[in-house]
């Protein structure tokens, strides 16, 4: 536990540092080293990690996007999809069909969602776009945080158990509450701060509140679909770049799920805005 809240202490700080320079290139760096880790990770989980045309075109793939305006992700996204056709011709007799099917779906689902964390800063005005990012963020480890201090305490009734076996359905509706109350909670203090600065701003706490479970329920999702992974390719964690926390994939897992919905959420409705 003392690592674990040592390793999270630190990775709160390097949050601090990039979101101080949230409107420079610094955030399309971390951007880019966390989805070129990120594929590297499930590369060597499902063993194709020793092709190193496969594992090399995903990996710059995954590094450059995050460099790319959004309207040229799906021109990017074709070509990096021909490439994979013609490694897959040209080396038919070595390379089968699976390995490419699994790395043209990392390579597209990894990269998209860690995009969606750029495209608040560079499609929602400054602060909104910044409010965005921590409720995506915030949602994620929150929901994890809640159901795991919730499932210690009050968890009997498991909820995926050849899944996840420490999973409970008392953990998951903690984790759905926790993520609720951040949500307001923050959105309220995060006005109140703005509000000193000269920015004023207005919140749908009633749209907030109605769609934070949602956001909460997707972060389970991102968590058991990590967790299938791990125990079909036998694994304990993606990676050891976190000490007690595991790999990249291991702390982003339900935020690449949780980034796009609130992205899309956001495209839709509007949690917050400018008064003029």
């Amino acid at each position: 536990m003392k690592q674990r809240l040592i390793s999270a202490g630190v990775g709160v700080l390097l949050l601090i540092v990039v979101l101080y320079f949230f409107n420079t290139p610094l955030v399309n760096a971390v951007v880019a080293l966390l989805g070129a880790l990120a594929v590297y990770e499930l590369m060597s989980a499902a063993g194709y990690i020793k092709n190193r045309a496969l594992t090399l075109l995903v990996i710059l793939f995954a590094g450059a996007t995050a460099f790319l305006p959004a309207e040229d992700f799906v021109t990017a996204a074709y070509g990096y999809v021909l490439l994979l056709v013609l490694l897959l011709l040209a080396g038919h007799e070595k390379i089968p069909f699976q390995e490419i099917s699994f790395t043209f779906m990392i390579g597209l689902l990894v990269p998209f969602s860690f995009q969606m964390l750029l495209r608040f800063r560079d499609q929602f005005p400054e602060h909104i776009g910044f409010f965005y990012v921590f409720l995506a963020l915030g949602s994620s480890w929150l929901t994890d945080t809640g159901a795991f201090f919730t499932g210690s305490f009050f968890g009997k009734h498991k909820l995926a158990p050849k899944i996840s076996p420490k999973k409970t359905v008392e953990g998951v509706i903690g984790g759905v509450v926790t993520c609720t109350v951040f949500a307001l909670v923050f959105a309220f203090f995060f006005v109140a701060y703005q509000q000193n600065h000269s920015v004023m701003l207005q919140v749908n706490y009633l749209a907030l509140l109605l769609a934070a479970p949602f956001f909460s329920l997707t972060a389970v999702v991102g968590d058991l679909a990590a967790s299938v992974i791990k125990r079909q390719c036998s694994i304990k964690d993606f990676g050891h770049i976190m000490p007690g926390h595991g790999g990249v994939l291991d702390r982003f897992d339900s935020v690449l799920m949780v980034a796009p919905l609130v992205y899309l959420a956001a495209s839709h409705i509007d949690f917050i805005h400018l008064i003029a």
